[in-house]
């Protein structure tokens, strides 16, 4: 009876106290599987296994990061295989498709001790690299090259930040050109097309940029005002030809519905400012990341002073709460992937646990 009896119990804790994610396994490297595709990545190597195309593995020394494309159609993985000495070095593109396996690859030289060039795929494998020493974007698909100059003759500058981000069909960047120069309109915002080749550019005042987020037809750009009583940041919504614009009442770093923004602080609000929910139950530090688990269900990663720790956001009622069965990663440079109902936790592109999303 008391076996029955603990049987039971056990089932159902189970049942009231089911976890969002469960653990599946630990892999060696960086580790991501799509569609029944597998990709590997490690120092010195790289793995794409597909159910239809094959295994290809390629010996390539460099520190690697994958890049997804918004649907996650695509993968870019790249490797930059850092020279010892004051030399230029190369960086390895490797496309990878889901329904195919790879499909593309190239390489393109960086500059030492020099920004290199940002890198982004969209949803219809176009390859999009903005080049900050030169301030053109690159845009290649499988092999079909164009180039667009961002802004003419703007001198380099050390303190010059840069973002760029890939929608469905086209790319968004921004820099400053001024490095910390809050006179005029120092800040570039910029959206391009490959299919039609349209350039959209946008400025306004700022000395840099905080963050870059875009969803659907939605442009958040958050920068930070600076005088001598200090820096203060500033969060403007742009439409994504940049007809029509909006500053927040409150600073946000990221998009989590068309009237709802996560500040830095991990509070979340409204156009309005009006604050309508926290996951911060320790200190936050910084906002790192938000993930769609469902149609209604984000996931939320946040830096605090205990590292690292994840929170459910729930849109349609506004909850929050954090997240149960996550472990991986609580003081390391984290990233997180999510396909087939799994959850990938990249820890310094060396070791990746793999977590059922419940």
């Amino acid at each position: 009876m008391a076996n029955r009896f603990l049987v039971l119990l056990v089932l159902t804790s189970g049942i009231l106290f089911s976890q969002d994610f469960r653990f599946v396994e630990e892999a060696a490297g960086a580790y991501f599987s799509t569609g029944g595709m597998e990709i590997i990545a490690s120092a010195d190597r790289i793995t794409i296994n597909h159910p239809s195309s094959g295994k290809v593995t390629q010996a390539i020394r460099g520190v690697k990061k994958f890049i997804q494309s918004p649907s996650g159609t695509f993968t870019l993985v790249l490797s930059f295989d850092f020279q010892p000495g004051k030399s230029d070095y190369p960086v390895y593109l490797y496309l990878v498709s889901r329904s195919s396996g790879l499909i593309y690859t190239k390489t393109v030289t960086a500059p030492f001790d020099l920004p290199h060039p940002l890198f982004a795929v969209d949803d219809s494998g176009v390859i999009y690299s903005f080049e900050p020493l030169r301030m053109t974007l690159s845009a290649d698909l499988l092999g079909n090259n164009s180039e667009v100059l961002i802004v003419e003759d703007a001198e380099f500058q050390m303190e010059r930040t840069f973002f760029l981000k890939a929608g469905s069909t086209s790319v968004t960047g921004a820099t400053n050109l001024l490095g910390r120069d809050d006179a005029g309109q120092n800040i570039h915002l910029f959206t391009y097309s490959y299919a039609d080749g349209n350039l959209n550019s946008f400025r306004l005042k700022g000395s840099t940029i905080s963050s870059l987020d875009i969803a659907g037809d939605q442009v958040l750009l958050t920068v930070n005002r600076e005088s001598e009583a200090g820096v203060f940041p500033e969060s403007r919504l742009l439409n994504s030809t940049f007809t029509e614009s909006t500053q927040l009442a409150e600073p946000a770093i990221y998009i989590l519905s068309p009237e709802r923004f996560i500040t830095r602080q991990g509070l979340i609000t409204g156009k309005d400012g009006a604050i309508t929910s926290s996951p911060a139950l320790n200190q936050v530090k910084a906002v790192t990341g938000v993930y769609t688990l469902t149609g209604e269900k984000k996931l939320l990663s946040v830096v605090t002073d205990q590292g690292n720790e994840f929170f459910i956001y729930h849109s349609a009622s506004g909850d929050i709460r954090r997240a149960e069965g996550i472990t991986a990663g609580k003081t390391s440079r984290l990233e997180l992937f999510i396909s087939g109902g799994k959850l990938f936790a990249v820890e310094d592109y060396a070791k990746t646990t793999i977590y059922q999303i419940n």
